[in-house]
């Protein structure tokens, strides 16, 4: 008998913008709107019934009690298995590669991913002197994933713990690398960004919709600052109030609940994995032997080459780690 073969059936998102302290959506509820704009995406109304699964990633602003308890409830399912991430930028894809090795192992039939954070709101309400710590009520589940410290006490101590810090010195190293003058790093830097923004202000769940060009970004201004070389805000992440979901099935179980196969996506392949986990103990800040092993493991799985991929999705809060993936590749 075959193992079952994952699969994707519906995928939601929700954005929210212009949120205040008094009138904002919480992050069970904006969860809950993902969910829902995904069991629509997969056209079928009776998935729910079938989820036995809910994996919530870390809302990292707002410290939920037991978020996938909440949103089980909130959704009205019974998932034997709940699962709270650990914060980590690497964690919706990891849950999304979680849940499908649980499907293909047949510990279970239908899951959802869920994930939502109100970063944005936060940092509003804190520049307005506004108690934040009504957002935080204390985890009391176990999570999952990496636990532990993402620095070394020394590296606190040298100004190097915030990714505003460390981000930018592994900019700079990978500029060394490959041997550009700053005006160089600084136009690539540009062209980078002002493609992004020209994707995002195409994309109506983008929390920022507007256009940037090379220059607006890369040079610095009032509402531009610089965060630290060469990064300015521009070039930096954007806290922002969002919201989404997928929901991971196998093929057997979207054939019994009657979803097209239209809306069928397969996972060929999954990986994960971490360089020398303190960034100090890197021998070449500028390489990732991790992105390289993942990759090519996950290309091994769906028997393809690299020459064979349309499309790349390359995600980080900083320019460098995209323009790094592509450098190792």
């Amino acid at each position: 008998m075959s193992s079952p073969i994952p699969i994707l059936v519906g995928a939601g998102q929700h954005v929210m913008r212009g949120q205040t302290a008094d009138e904002f959506t919480p992050p069970v509820d904006a969860m809950t709107i993902a969910v829902r704009a995904a069991v629509e995406d997969a056209e079928c109304a009776g998935i729910l019934d079938a989820v036995d699964a809910l994996h919530v990633v870390n809302v990292l602003t707002w410290q939920l009690r037991d978020a996938p308890s909440s949103l089980s409830e909130a959704l009205g399912i019974h998932a034997t298995l709940k699962e709270y991430t650990v914060p980590g930028g690497n964690t919706p894809q990891w849950l999304v590669n979680r849940a499908a090795d649980n499907i293909a192992a047949g510990t279970s039939r239908c899951a959802i991913v869920a994930g939502c954070d109100l970063m944005s709101l936060v940092f509003k309400s804190m520049r307005h002197g506004q108690d934040v710590g009504a957002f935080s009520e204390g985890i009391d589940v176990p999570m999952v994933g990496e636990i532990r410290n993402g620095t070394e006490p020394y590296e606190d101590a040298h100004g190097v713990g915030m990714p505003t810090e460390m981000y930018p010195i592994l900019e700079n190293a990978l500029r060394h690398k490959q041997g550009l003058t700053l005006e160089q790093q600084r136009s690539n830097l540009g062209r980078f960004a002002e493609d992004f923004s020209a994707i995002a202000a195409r994309n109506p769940y983008a929390f920022l919709r507007e256009a940037r060009t090379a220059d607006e970004v890369v040079n610095a201004s009032p509402k531009n600052r610089m965060m630290a070389f060469p990064y300015t805000k521009f070039l930096s992440s954007c806290p922002a109030d969002q919201s989404a979901a997928v929901m991971v099935t196998s093929t057997e179980e979207a054939t019994r609940l009657g979803i097209p196969e239209s809306k069928w996506v397969y996972l060929h392949g999954g990986q994960q994995g971490h360089d020398e986990w303190f960034v100090s103990h890197r021998p070449d800040l500028a390489d990732s032997p991790a992105i390289r092993a993942s990759v090519g493991d996950t290309l091994a799985q769906a028997g393809i080459g690299l020459d064979e991929v349309s499309f790349f999705d390359l995600y980080s809060c900083f320019p460098v780690m995209v323009r790094l993936a592509c450098h190792v590749l």
